[in-house]
């Protein structure tokens, strides 16, 4: 009986002292973990893309901009979704995308190693989402 009651006082004792120890440093390097991302966002994303094995996932970052979040360097399944909404791809120094006598800039990042960030812009990113 004393030795449930000396491992119950240690586990409570390692809780109290690692749970404020791990949100600190949570806290504390915020911008290396998650970026300008809201971190429940790209948890839901990450687990869109891994669990329920979609090939893209939209969400939000801290400025309210919509990104599409994908697997390693896969660009194709957000390029055939664009080309599916009447928007085709210019490659040059930089990835762009037209529609009509508009052209936007696609802008991609690294997320964490193995996912990749496309940020098209508000207007083309709502023209995606909404039809």
């Amino acid at each position: 009986m004393k030795r449930i009651a000396k491992l119950s006082t240690l586990a409570t004792t390692l809780l109290i002292v690692f749970i404020p120890v791990f949100t600190l440093l949570v806290w504390f390097n915020w911008n290396e973990l998650f970026g300008n991302k809201r971190s429940l966002e790209a948890l839901h994303s990450l687990y869109e893309l891994e669990l329920k094995e979609n090939e893209m996932s939209a969400m939000k970052n801290i400025n309210n901009d919509t990104e599409f979040l994908v697997k390693g360097e896969n660009l194709t399944p957000f390029f055939t979704l664009l080309e599916d909404r009447g928007y085709s791809i210019v490659k040059g120094e930089e990835f762009l995308v037209q529609k009509g006598n508009s052209s936007y800039s696609v802008k991609i990042n690294k997320f964490q190693t193995h996912y990749s960030v496309i940020n098209v812009g508000e207007e083309v990113a709502l023209d995606i989402i909404e039809k």
